[in-house]
This record gives structure tokens, sequence and C-alpha cells, in this order.
């Protein structure tokens, strides 16, 4: 502070001189000067500031210097013009303190820190101040230029740099240093005494035998100079595995499945090699695998080579095998192998590409499953219908043909089904799927009733249906055959036989008794047949007219001349269908005297109808007409005398049924069905 009163005496003097001589147009002012700090080490820089104010003409200038003196003498000057200005200014400078520039030793130095000023207009001024610093030795810091990590099996140099701590500009250059290793529990392995260079750089040099892989602590230190401070610091290296190649020399990209009765398992069998990045064979490492159903350690067969074969006793799917190496020297490394678990390919095959059965029954089915690979395996099987009615769980023996019994159900839908047949194992995969087409019939039980059923006409058939499950049966086909006949006389399809049917039967079969055959069919039925032993009646309607028309001409169906009555005649007609001829006593040409009672009615004067034909006769009492043999009618001479009409007609009314080949005589009285109408002959 000395100097700082010093200064403003002589400023106090220079504005007292300046006040005895005449005033000039310029003003001047200073305030102070100052340095950041007065202790400062080597490598730190002084930083300095004046306050002051300078205002001249044009004419007039200011000048300015900064300087510093330590004890090696001037070490640094700085100064400038500054322009003029009324204003209050800062002016700086700074000065970083060298190691040549001073040697302040274990003691330290001082320094003086010096700043002028010298104002010119017309006529001068100045001021100044000087501040005394004391300098001490600086402190030293050392910074790693490397990494200091380190990959095992490498040969690398690492550096560092020894510089002052305030600058790092300023190095511990051509100085003596000592570097020292230290392994993890911090003995010394290594040491090396050594010069830094111009810059302040040291180097320690790293074999690939310097040591293994771990944490190891470089210690650099130094004794110090007149300038700089004794150091030492310490860096963790850490030397790390080393990165290596795992390779896969060879491995399986699929293997089969285990079978089911574990009598087949494959192996999955792995060949890998281990060298270092250069190409070197690793041989001692432990190479682990993994799976998710099983893990070990690979052998080592030498030359960086290891081997392992797994026993893949799995069901099919993707599986990982983790490779992993385990070296202290070397990094973990890692490999991954897929291997694709597959089923068995079989062949499946059938004797039975499509078949029909009846519900309700069992049927075989003959199945085979064939495979090269694979030895007597017994594979189950679903049997599988597209709707779900028919369904079974079965098992097949392999490389043979296995017969299966599948049952089909009472309920079971009637009509097509399509068949999957599936290996329900997933160790097993058919090469084809097997498809196949079932047929599922039904029975059908039928009864029918017949009506009476004459000779050429339409007869009601009552048809009851049902199928095997005891339902209704609406629509069926209908085939009926007579006797031996080999067509049917009838068919009908798409019946609705709800209630009844109508059949038609031909005149081919002619009355009497006879066998039908009654075919009945439905969608998805078994076709069924029935026989019936059926009487074919005829129905006969007889007209006799009787007049004296014009002798019998070419049309004339009958003739009669009776006794009297040349010209008389008599005409016999048929209902149309019934009779295919008259009955014989009709065209004989002649006729009886004896009266009704007396005529002879055996089977030998009266033939009889041909069979099956229905007659009609009225009663002898009321009609011109009487009762003959077996039924037939005749007309009595005695009934025409005294009668002239022009026409005489008699209708019978009475249906009366001959059975075929019956010789017993009948009653016109009595018959199956007797409705008796007559019409009287009309007066002339």
């Amino acid at each position: 502070m000395s100097q700082r009163t010093l200064a403003a005496v002589i400023v106090c003097t220079c504005i007292a001189l300046c006040l005895v001589t005449p005033v000039s147009a310029f003003y001047f002012e200073f305030h102070y000067f100052e340095t950041d700090k007065l202790v400062y080490e080597v490598g730190e820089t002084i930083n300095m500031v004046a306050k002051l104010i300078a205002d001249f003409s044009e004419d007039g200038w200011c000048y300015v210097s900064f300087a510093v003196v330590t004890d090696q003498g001037p070490t640094f000057s700085n100064s400038y013009y500054i322009p003029s200005s009324n204003d209050v200014r800062y002016f700086n400078s700074y000065y970083t303190i060298m190691p040549e520039d001073t040697s302040p030793g274990p003691i330290g130095s001082q320094a003086f820190v010096i700043f002028n000023v010298e104002i010119y207009d017309s006529y001068s001024q100045g001021g100044g101040d000087t501040i005394v610093v004391n300098i001490t030795r600086g402190h030293l810091s050392v910074v790693p230029l490397s990494l200091l990590s380190i990959e095992f099996n490498t040969n690398t140099t690492i550096e560092f740099k020894v510089t002052s701590t305030h600058n790092q500009s300023i190095p511990y250059g051509n100085r003596p240093v000592t570097v020292t290793l230290l392994n993890s529990t911090f003995d010394p392995i290594m040491q090396s005494n050594t010069i830094t260079s111009s810059s302040g750089n040291v180097q320690m040099n790293w074999t690939s035998t310097t040591g293994p892989p771990e944490e190891y602590t470089v210690v650099v230190e130094g004794n110090g100079t007149e300038d700089f401070l004794p150091f030492s610091e310490s860096f963790p290296i850490e030397v790390t595995r080393a990165a290596s190649n795992l390779t896969v020399l060879s491995s399986p990209s699929s293997v089969h499945c285990q079978t089911p009765d574990g009598s087949q398992i494959e192996s999955v069998d792995i060949l890998i090699e281990q060298t270092t990045w250069g190409g070197q064979p690793i041989s001692d490492s432990i190479i682990q695998w993994e799976t998710s159903f099983s893990s070990g350690i690979m052998n080592f067969l030498g030359n960086g080579h290891y081997s392992v074969s797994i026993s893949f006793n799995v069901e099919p799917g993707l599986y990982n095998v983790n490779l992993t190496s385990v070296n202290p020297f070397y990094q973990n490394e890692s490999e991954l192998v897929i291997v694709d678990v597959i089923p068995y390919v079989v062949q499946l095959s059938t004797t039975n590409s499509s078949w029909s059965t009846i519900r309700g029954s069992n049927n075989t089915l003959n199945i085979s499953i064939n495979s090269t690979l694979l030895q007597s395996q017994v594979i189950p099987i679903a049997i599988i219908d597209s709707i779900g009615e028919i369904g079974a769980n079965m098992s097949v023996i392999t490389n043979s043909l296995t017969e299966l019994v599948i049952p089909i159900a009472d309920n079971t839908s009637l009509g097509p089904h399509t068949i999957t047949i599936e290996i329900s194992d997933s160790s097993f995969l058919a090469q084809e799927s097997l498809e196949l087409e079932i047929i599922v019939y039904g029975t059908i039980n039928v009864t029918a009733g017949f009506d009476l059923v004459y000779y050429g006409e339409t007869a009601e058939i009552d048809f009851n249906v049902t199928d095997d499950n005891g339902q209704k049966v609406r629509t069926v086909d209908v085939r009926i055959f007579a006797d031996t006949a080999v067509s049917p006389f009838v068919t009908i399809s798409n019946a609705n036989i709800t209630f009844s049917i109508q059949v038609l039967f031909p005149l081919s079969i002619y009355p009497g008794l006879h066998s039908l055959y009654l075919y009945v069919s439905s969608p998805w039925c078994e076709e069924t047949n029935i026989s019936q032993s059926i009487v074919i009646w005829m129905r006969t309607s007889i007209v006799i007219i009787v007049g004296n028309p014009d002798p019998p001409g070419p049309t004339s169906s009958l003739g009669i001349s009776p006794t009297g009555y040349d010209s008389d005649l008599i005409f016999s007609t048929s209902s149309s269908g019934s009779i295919i001829s008259p009955p014989p006593i009709l065209v004989s040409g002649t006729t009886f005297t004896e009266p009704p009672t007396t005529l002879d009615t055996s089977l030998e004067s009266c033939p009889r109808l041909s069979s099956g034909t229905s007659n009609r006769s009225t009663d002898s009492a009321n009609s011109l007409t009487s009762e003959s043999g077996n039924g037939h009618t005749v007309l009595s001479r005695n009934d025409l005398n005294g009668k002239v009409p022009e026409l005489l007609a008699i209708n019978s009314s009475t249906d009366f049924d001959v059975q075929p080949y019956d010789m017993t005589p009948h009653s016109a009285d009595s018959s199956p069905d007797k409705t008796t109408s007559a019409s009287m002959p009309r007066s002339f």
C-alpha cells in the first residue's frame, strides 16, 4: 500500500503544479490501479486493471503501460495509446507467470506489478502505481492422452501429459518422472523411470503378457522443480477380456421328434470353433449349451474345436440351442442354433374310398399308415364327420393294415357324409389328408292294405311307411309286380303316401288269385319289398234288349229266334270292359220251352262263365228272365207269349261275384254286393 500512497502524492503534486500554470482545455483524473490478488503460483495469470478519466484535445494524447518485474528481472510489458473521453474508463492487462521467468523455490519470491499513465495536451501530466505480489511454486497435473481400457492380448502404449494445473499449455517438459503399474491387490508389477518430452508427455508400454484381465492402477509421479511442486497421480486401468470369434461349423437344420413311446429319438450334433480376432485357436474355454429342455457343456476336441450331441426327445416345434463361451481372458461370445423339430411324415391310405352303411350298425374300415422312417408305432387317429354325427378315436399300427370298426348311431342323418381321417398326435403328419364318403342308409317298414280289386279297374292301396326310427316317411317310390312278371305294372315316383295311392290294374292281369310284390323305396333308405296275395274280381253288367227290329244285320251282336216269333230278336250287350265275350249260353241259338222251374240247371247243361265274371240277374217273378245254372240268366219263351212290344228291355242291377273255377251253384238272391234295380218294359 505504500506504493499506492506514493502514487497519489505524485498525482496531487502534478495537479498543484498545473494550477499555477495557465489553464488548458483538457481534463485528467487517475482513480486507482489493482491486481486480482497478491499471491500467485507459477503458471497462474495476474489480471491487472486501472481506472481513470482522460479528456484531451485532438492535438493531445494519452499513453498507458503495464509491466511485471520478477526475481529474474523484467518479464512483462504492455503499453498502448488510449483515445480521449470525459467518461470514467477501465483499462486491463494480464500476465501468466512462466517457469522460465521466475524461480520461487520452496520459499517463494516477489514480483512488482507496475502501471503508468501519461497524458499530453499542450503540456504533460502523468500518474502510476506499483503493486508487490508473492509468487510460489505451482501445482502440476497429469492428463491421460490414451483410453484407460485395454483389451487382453493387446500390445499398446499408454501416454500421459504432465502440465501446470493452472495452464495446460505450460508443460512439465524434459523432467524425470516415475511410472508404476499396480495390480488389483496394489502390488507393483511394473515400474519405469523416464523423462518427459518437451511437451511434458510420458509413455508406458503394455504388452499381451503384461497381465490378465482385471483392474490395474498406474501411478505417475515426479519430485518437482524450483517452479513446480512434487506431484503423484494415480489412474485406474481396466484390462478387459478380449473379443473372439465363435463360429458354428456344422449343425442340422431339422430333426424328427421323439415318437410317443420314446423308442425313436434323434440327436442334434453341433460342431463349433473359437478363435481370437487374429485367427488363433482358443483351447481353454468352457462352451455351454442350453435349450428349453436341457443344458450342458460341449466337449473340447482340440485346436479350438468343440462338439456336442443333444438328444431331442421333444415334440415338434422350433427350438433354440444357445451356445456361450466362457473364458477368463476372452469375452463371453454367443451363438444361436435354431433346430426345427418336425413330425414324422406318414402316408394314410384305405381300401374303402367310399362305402354305404345302414345306420345303427357297425362298419369296418381298413386303414394303413406307412412310413419308411418309423418302426412299429401305434398312432392315434380321429374319424371326424363334417357335420359332427359320425366320429371315433382309434389307433392304427404303422406299416400294416388295421381293421377299424366304426359305429353308426341310430340317429345319424341319412345321406352322404364326408369323413376326414386325421392323425391326433402331433408327432406324425399325414402327407395328404384322407377324406372318405360314407352314405348312410336307413331301413323302412311298409304295410299295405287293399280294397276289393276288380278286373281292369283302379284300386286304392293304403300305405303306412316308417323308417327304422319309427318316423313317418312321407315320400316314396313304389314299384308293383304281379306274379312272375319281370316288369312292374305300376311305377310311382315321389309319391306322397300320407294316406293312400290309386293303382290301375291292367287288363293283362286276369281275374283270379294273384301274388303282388310291392317294392317301396325312399331317398337314402334301402328298398323294401312285401308280397301279398289278392283276388281280382270280375264286375259284369248285362243288358238284354227284346223287340222286333229289322232282321239282324251285320252289326247285331246277338240274334235269338224263339218259337212263334221268327223275326223276334234278343240283343245282348255288356258293360265296357267287364266281359270280353258273351256267356256261352247266349250264343247257342236255342232256348228252353220248359218253365223256369223245370229248366235243367246242371253244370253240364249251363256252362259257367269264365273265371271272375260278375253276373247280374233279376227275380223270375217280376221279370221276363229266369236263373240258370251257376247264376246265368236266360230268357223264357213263355214270358214272350201274348206280348208284342216294340221293344222290351230288361236291365239287371244285381252284382254277383263268381270266384274263378267255382263249381258251386249260386242263387241270384245272394252275392258280395247286391244292388238290384229293374227297368220295366214299356207298353205300346
